[in-house]
C-alpha cells in the first residue's frame, strides 16, 4: 500500500512539474523588440501560433488551439485554418471551430464560409453549413449554396443544410 501511494505521488509530483516547465515564459529571443509593430494587415503573433497548433499531431493541443481562438481572434489566417480544422479527425476539434467561427463578426466570416460550402471535403462542408446556421445574419449569399448542398451525396452534409436553413429563416423571416 505504501509503494502504491509512493507512485501515486511521484507520479503527481512530476505531472506538476512537467506543467510547470510548459508554462514558462518564451526566451528573450522570442520576444519582439518594444519597438516593433506588425505589419499593417498582419496577424497577430498569436494568431500564427494558434494556426500552428491546429495542425499539432496531439489532439489535446488541437482541441486547446481551437478553443482558443473562439476568445481572441478576427482575422483571415484564423478564419481560414479554422475553416480548415473542419476536416479534423476530432469531433471536439470540429465543433470548437464551429463555436470559434460563430463568435467571429459575420461579414467577415460568411464569404469564406460560403466559399467553403462547395469543397470537396464533406466535412469542410458539414462544418460551413452549421457555422453559417450559428451566424445567421448577413447570410443571404449563403442561402443558395445551402440549397444546393440538399441535393449532396453525403447525409451529414444534407443534414447540416437543412439545420442551417431551418435557423437562418427562423431568425431572419417572417413570412
Amino acid at each position: 500500500m505504501k509503494r502504491l501511494l509512493t507512485l501515486a505521488l511521484a507520479a503527481l509530483l512530476l505531472g506538476s512539474f512537467a506543467g510547470i516547465a510548459a508554462a514558462q515564459p518564451p526566451k528573450p529571443a522570442d520576444k519582439p523588440a518594444p519597438g516593433d509593430k506588425p505589419a499593417p494587415g498582419a496577424a497577430p503573433p498569436a494568431v500564427a501560433q494558434l494556426a500552428l497548433m491546429l495542425r499539432d499531431p496531439s489532439v489535446e493541443v488541437r482541441r486547446g488551439a481551437a478553443f482558443a481562438m473562439k476568445y481572441n481572434l478576427q482575422s483571415d489566417l484564423a478564419l481560414g485554418n479554422l475553416i480548415t480544422a473542419f476536416r479534423d479527425t476530432d469531433e471536439i476539434v470540429r465543433s470548437n471551430a464551429v463555436d470559434a467561427i460563430a463568435l467571429m463578426m459575420p461579414k467577415v466570416a460568411v464569404p469564406q464560409l460560403t466559399e467553403a460550402l462547395r469543397s470537396p471535403d464533406p466535412l469542410i462542408r458539414i462544418g460551413a453549413a452549421r457555422s453559417l446556421g450559428r451566424i445567421r445574419i448577413y447570410t443571404d449569399d449563403a442561402v443558395p449554396g445551402l440549397v444546393f448542398m440538399l441535393k449532396d451525396q453525403n447525409f451529414d452534409a444534407r443534414q447540416a443544410a437543412v439545420e442551417a436553413l431551418k435557423k437562418i429563416y427562423r431568425s431572419t423571416r417572417e413570412y
